[in-house]
């Protein structure tokens, strides 16, 4: 990172890093700067800035992202599960309902707890 400062693959590789560090504050402002330098950041990526989003309760911001995400990559179950959690904390049960229902097409072998 100190030889190029503005390499979006390793500001995003340290963001996830944060992020699962626990780190969410410093995991969201790197990989925003990630996505500044790359807006067509990877969806593994870009789940990572919503789950942080998400993790800071910052529900309308996850749910652009993971929006954001899937509009890249359609069958990313991950950003499908954010955008579930975040329609949910916000009481918008249809929403998380349909973001269920593409889940358990993108996978349909995955399970999910009963109150889904």
């Amino acid at each position: 990172m100190a030889i190029n400062p503005n390499d979006a693959l390793g500001l995003a590789g340290r963001g996830n890093i944060l992020m699962w560090l626990g780190q969410t504050d410093a995991a969201i402002s790197t990989l925003e700067q990630a996505q500044r330098i790359d807006p067509e950041m990877n969806p593994i990526d870009g789940n990572a800035l919503g789950l942080a989003y998400y993790q800071k309760r910052r529900y309308d911001a996850a749910i652009a992202q993971a929006e954001l995400d899937l509009r890249h990559a359609k069958s990313f179950q991950f950003s499908y599960v954010t955008l579930a959690a975040a329609y949910a904390q916000q009481n918008r049960l249809e929403e998380a309902a349909r973001s269920v229902a593409a889940i358990r097409r993108t996978d349909p072998d995955l399970r999910t707890p009963d109150l889904w």
